[in-house]
């Protein structure tokens, strides 16, 4: 089987918190592993639809709402166009959630900062943001603070496809100020018994932080000078189960984490929010929702 709902994001918004939250209701079925990024990395979507499948939805067992939650699938254009290739689009929902873009601006360059990607202060890493998206999908991936706010063009596409009718706009706040009614109201759209309460729903996941050792963070992630090659292809050998390698990885960086003390300037604050003003304009239109907040 495969997904017929799509968490598409945005970014740094709170998915990984509903991934846990829909993962536990007995109706919906998701992979353990969120953002497989199959529809949007080459290297696994080149191996095939049935890999996709074999991988990550083998365990279904006769859930009525099979999904992903991907924020990969709404900033990168190829996930939609191969989507359309693969996915029954008939029955297909799909959800965003949005975040205050200055704010998810921000806490993207954190967890760049934290997995030893980024290396310059988050006003230089705007400025050269445009000439960094030009170099390639590497880049787009890790560098796009800004791009990635920009939401009411990202939304379109998925709008023309679908319609009004099969696509849910939240807010990031909707899950932190009304949690239980925000999920009630997932479960309506999608079909499923709403009156579902997740055992996680107090819980939240994937609080902004900082890596202890930058050194051994890049070893785990596999993207500096310490990353070995041999160890990584050995440990393959070793655990070759996907699912628990990712598992063995997450709780290594969990280890070598600690709380964030970045801040962001009050002139690059009002720079940006003066840049997303009109996409939040459009946006709040198209969705029905005040987003003047934004603004302040």
């Amino acid at each position: 089987m495969l997904p017929n709902f799509f968490v598409v994001g945005a970014q740094k918004s709170a998915t990984t918190s509903l991934h846990h939250y829909l993962e536990k209701h007995p109706e919906i079925y998701l992979p353990k592993q969120k953002e497989t990024h199959f529809f949007v990395r080459d290297e696994a979507y080149k191996l095939g639809v049935e890999y996709y499948e074999d991988t990550y939805f083998s365990n279904w067992n006769g859930q009525a709402r099979i999904g992903e939650v991907d924020p990969e699938y709404m900033y990168f254009p190829i996930a939609l166009e191969r989507i359309k290739e693969h996915i029954d689009l008939s029955g297909l929902k799909v959800v965003f959630v949005f975040r205050n873009p200055v704010d998810r601006a921000f806490s993207h360059y954190q967890m760049s900062v934290k997995r030893a990607i980024e290396k310059v202060s988050f006003e230089d890493a705007i400025s050269y943001e445009d000439e960094r998206l030009k170099s390639g999908s590497y880049e787009k991936e890790h560098f796009s603070y800004v791009a990635r706010g920009e939401y009411y063009d990202q939304v379109l596409p998925f709008l023309d496809l679908l319609g009004e009718e099969n696509i849910l706009y939240l807010l990031t706040e909707d899950l932190r100020d009304n949690r239980n009614e925000t999920l009630k109201k997932i479960y309506k759209f999608l079909g499923v018994d709403s009156s579902y309460v997740s055992e996680d729903v107090e819980k939240n996941f994937h609080k902004a932080s900082l890596s202890k050792y930058v050194s051994l963070t890049e070893f785990i992630k596999g993207n500096g000078k310490y990353s070995f090659k041999f160890v990584r292809v050995v440990l393959k050998l070793i655990v070759p189960s996907l699912a628990l390698r990712n598992k063995i990885k997450n709780i290594l960086l969990s280890l070598n984490s600690k709380p964030s003390d970045l801040s962001l300037e009050a002139e690059t604050q009002d720079k940006l929010k003066s840049h997303f003003k009109e996409y939040n304009k459009k946006l709040s239109v198209l969705i029905s929702r005040d987003l003047s907040c934004w603004n302040k």
